[in-house]
C-alpha cells in the first residue's frame, strides 16, 4: 500500500487489514477504532502488553519490541468488539472490556453498527449481527480479545 508514493505497508489484503502498521493503513481499509495510550511495560515483538488509556488498561498485540512509557496508538476493528447488555449481568471488571452507552444504531442489512460512548471524549464503533437486539440508550459491555487489538508500532 502506498501513501503519497511511499510504501506504507506491504502484505496480503488480509494482513494489511488485520495487522496495520500505521494509522494511514488502519484508516484506509474499512472502519476502525483508533485509540491512544501509554505502554505500561516493556514488550517483545509478538507478545501482548497493557496500554493505559482514558478508558482503562487495554492489552494489545505488538509486532515490534518497545520499552515502557511510549505513547502508543492501537486499532480495534468494529467486528472484533463483542457487545453484551449490562442489565442482568454483573458489572465486574473484565479484561479488555469497557462499559458504555449506545448513542447510535444503524441497520446495514447483515450487520448492525453501533456507536458506543465509553467516556466523555471517546466512543467506539461496533458491528454485530442485527439479532443481538440492542438499541440506542442501552448500557453495554464492549469486549475485545487482546489478539485483535493491534498496536501501531511504526
Amino acid at each position: 500500500m502506498l501513501n503519497n508514493g511511499v510504501i506504507a505497508q506491504m502484505g496480503t489484503p488480509i494482513d494489511i487489514y488485520d495487522r496495520p502498521r500505521c494509522e494511514f493503513v488502519a484508516n484506509f481499509i474499512g472502519r476502525t477504532n483508533l485509540l491512544r495510550g501509554k505502554l505500561a511495560s516493556q514488550v517483545r515483538a509478538g507478545d501482548t502488553a497493557a496500554v493505559h488509556t482514558s478508558i482503562g488498561a487495554i492489552r494489545c498485540m505488538f509486532s515490534s519490541s518497545m520499552t515502557a512509557g511510549h505513547q502508543i496508538s492501537f486499532v480495534i476493528r468494529p467486528e472484533n468488539i463483542e457487545l453484551q447488555p449490562l442489565d442482568g449481568i454483573a458489572s465486574d471488571v473484565v479484561p479488555n472490556s469497557v462499559s458504555g452507552l449506545i448513542q447510535g444504531k444503524v441497520f446495514l442489512g447483515e450487520v448492525a453498527e453501533y456507536t458506543i460512548s465509553v467516556d466523555s471524549d471517546q466512543s467506539l464503533i461496533a458491528r454485530t449481527h442485527p439479532s443481538i437486539g440492542l438499541n440506542r440508550g442501552d448500557r453495554v459491555r464492549a469486549s475485545f480479545p487482546e489478539n485483535k487489538v493491534i498496536a501501531i508500532c511504526d
